[in-house]
């Protein structure tokens, strides 16, 4: 209990206070937050409530910095989240305290979530009492990437820390559930999979879903290869595709056989899925298959086969690609040349001959570009004997001189001479680090109206000096300047261009608005007094663009300004606000929802089900059954549709009723009936007499897998 004592809250306001006075810190070297974290009980406890918070500091306070540690002392005055991030990354584990309360006190100060995120991962590699205490504490944390962060670390840890992860995999929030399964199958700890096995079939979110598929596969245990092949036979599309990849990243060589069977009868989706996971399980064996495909009587499995193998890059491949442009199979003959596009092979250059000679004008192109690679004096030759009479064979030899900086002087030359250059040739211009390309670049620019949106991703990929130059000439610049390299700046994320930001909060509003996205990223507080400014604002795209800003912190004013913005009258800020609650309260989002559903006008009540419909499972089918209620069929048909995406017995056996229900009018049934096809299923193919007499069936397209309940 020692340990614990030392945790008090009456010891550490005094240790806080010597602490600003400079003194005592150079002998203890300890800075700890005011953390009142109750103790723990031994490992067969079961968790406890855990409703207290640590107290915050506001995040502009800025900690004293600890004496003796140049990186601890550096964090304390760090202010962008990049910059704690990295440092952050850079503590390394200690039985020492100091590390675990300079973290302790970043998070108790941090509001931005990457940062909350970044600092319980720091927090998770420290093996002191105080920290495991409060990793206990953010394992219930209302921000996803917290929470998951500290129950990655808890799962690795002694017996009790791990009861607290095996403890929530029965919590009430099936996300915290989930994520607790998740921790334990990545620490590859036994009771992760018989959690995996009784929340499966509850989970609904295909999203959701295929991060559990992918934490089954990345547990590299037979004990989760029941799970996924049941999700071969039973899931959805997407999820039988996660699956297939999964049981090659789990690699168990007696999955083999199912996923062989897919190259013989599978969708091309699911080809390319079982080729990727036999790679990881028996990568000796799949050459030798995809060889024997290429004489499939079917034309499509051929195509597959080589698109497959061309990926593979074989010894031998230059004699399997001959036979290819041999065989006069146009599909095939195009696969093998864009691959000689993108990995010349000399010893095929006089097979490209022949062709761009004798084959149709599409594949002679495809010829003529994979000789142009080669650079090799005779492919040149063979270019220039078509320059003449092919006008793409003269554009590509101008495209690929011989000398790169005879290349370069002609882009200078094209520059200065045209009167218009194409945006995509700009963008690749400003990649090239030759000072010679930048001044004529920058001068291009300056001498020509160019869109904003140019300007913005010449920023972006440009080398700093060159956007140093922009910058100092921004004051002289066109508007267009002006906001594209705000708006560059804003997704270049440098910390070298804050203060351009900060001058850019005095543009015009598309300009502010790149300008405080940009400090957003940057993790600079001075920027959220506009965020809040934003989210009173009288347009509808600024209040949207609050939500989404706001959506990065996890305080409490932000979850205040985000509830309100949840009631917006506008259906995209309310949608976009109630997405950014539904991990952190999803009562409150259910609530909300149902009421901004009930009090919109009936001409947006079909458009916001719309944004709605892909809240998490849990939210959006109360939501969707209630809108099946609804007086206006445009919603009701919205409420069908969305019900079909969600899939599931559930949605089919919901969209049974509808479809049998005699008091519906016409225009819904038959929604109803064609959304139950579409599910297909067992219900489907039992009622198909009623789904045909109101919705006639069509010619479908291929079919992937029929999912099953």
């Amino acid at each position: 209990m020692a340990e614990k004592a030392l945790a008090s809250p009456l010891f550490w306001q005094v240790w806080t206070f010597l602490g600003m006075l400079g003194t005592a810190l150079a002998a203890t070297g300890l800075l700890s937050p005011r953390s009142s974290a109750p103790a723990r009980a031994g490992a067969e406890a079961r968790t406890v409530s855990l409703s207290v918070t640590p107290g915050r500091m506001p995040e502009s306070a800025v900690a004293p910095a600890p004496s003796g540690d140049p990186l601890l002392a550096r964090l304390a005055v760090a202010t962008s989240a990049p910059e704690r991030c990295a440092l952050l990354e850079r503590l390394q584990p200690s039985e020492d305290a100091q590390p675990t309360y300079a973290i302790t006190t970043l998070l108790e100060r941090a509001q931005h979530g990457s940062v909350r995120a970044c600092a319980t991962e720091a927090l998770g590699r420290q093996p002191t009492t105080e920290a495991q205490s409060w990793l206990v504490d953010l394992a219930e944390d209302p921000a996803p990437e917290v929470h998951r962060k500290a129950l990655d670390a808890l799962a690795t840890r002694d017996e009790p820390a791990r009861a607290v992860v095996v403890e929530a995999t029965h919590s009430v929030d099936l996300e915290l559930r989930i994520s607790a399964v998740e921790a334990l199958l990545k620490s590859n700890r036994e009771e992760g999979y018989a959690a995996a096995a009784l929340v499966l079939p509850q989970v609904e979110d295909a999203e959701t879903l295929a991060t559990l598929i992918d934490a089954l596969g990345a547990s590299h245990d037979p004990r989760a290869l029941p799970m996924l092949e049941a999700l071969l036979d039973n899931a959805d599309r997407e999820s039988h595709l996660h699956a297939i990849s999964a049981l090659g990243e789990l690699g168990t060589p007696s999955a083999a056989t199912r996923l062989e069977g897919l190259l013989d009868l599978g969708s091309s989706e699911e080809f390319s899925a079982a080729v990727a996971a036999l790679k990881q399980l028996i990568p000796e064996f799949l050459p030798r298959k995809l060889q024997a495909l290429l004489t499939s009587d079917n034309a499509e499995r051929r195509e597959l086969a080589l698109s497959e193998l061309l990926a593979l890059d074989l010894p031998g491949l230059s004699s399997i690609m001959r036979e290819q442009l041999e065989s006069g199979e146009p599909g095939r003959v195009s696969l093998v040349l864009r691959r000689l596009i993108q990995k010349p092979d000399p010893s095929l250059e006089a097979d490209l001959g022949a062709i761009a000679r004798h084959e149709s004008r599409r594949l002679q192109g495809l010829a003529l570009r994979a000789l142009a690679e080669l650079s090799t004096p005779s492919a040149r030759t063979t270019l220039q004997g078509f320059a003449s009479s092919v006008p793409l064979a003269q554009r590509l030899i101008d495209a690929h001189p011989g000398d790169p900086d005879e290349g370069r002087e002609k882009q200078i030359a094209a520059l200065t001479r045209a009167g218009r250059v194409p945006s995509r040739a700009l963008i690749e211009l400003a990649r090239d680090p030759s000072a010679s390309v930048q001044t004529a670049l920058l001068s291009y620019l300056e001498g020509h109206e160019v869109d904003s949106t140019v300007w913005e991703s010449v920023v972006q990929v440009a080398p700093s000096s060159t956007v140093r130059l922009i910058a100092q000439r921004s004051a002289s610049a066109v508007p267009n300047a002006q906001q594209g390299l705000i708006a560059g700046l804003g997704q270049r994320a440098d910390p070298e261009f804050a203060q351009v930001l900060r001058l850019g909060l005095r543009g015009d509003p598309a300009t502010r608005n790149s300008a405080i996205s940009g400090l957003i990223e940057l993790g600079d507080e001075s920027a959220w007094a506009e965020v809040r400014r934003l989210a009173r604002a009288p347009d509808a795209p600024d209040r949207d663009l609050a939500v989404r800003l706001l959506s990065q912190r996890s305080d409490a004013d932000a979850f205040r300004e985000l509830e309100g913005l949840a009631s917006d009258t506008d259906a995209q800020v309310s949608s976009s606000a109630l997405h950014a609650l539904q991990e952190r309260s999803p009562d409150l989002v259910s609530r909300l929802a149902q009421r901004t559903l009930q009090n919109s006008a009936a001409g947006d009540r079909a458009n916001l089900l719309l944004l709605l419909s892909d809240l998490n499972a849990n939210l959006s089918r109360p939501l969707l059954e209630l809108a099946l209620g609804d007086a206006e069929d445009s919603v009701v048909v919205q409420a069908i549709e969305s019900l079909a995406n969600l899939q599931g017995p559930a949605s089919a056996r919901r969209l049974l009723s509808v479809l049998s229900d005699g008091n519906r009018s016409e225009p819904v049934r038959a929604q109803a009936a064609a959304s139950l096809r579409a599910l297909g299923g067992p219900l489907a193919r039992a009622n198909r007499a009623l789904i045909e007499s109101h919705s006639p069936a069509e010619p479908t397209a291929e079919f992937v897998c029929s999912p099953g309940y």
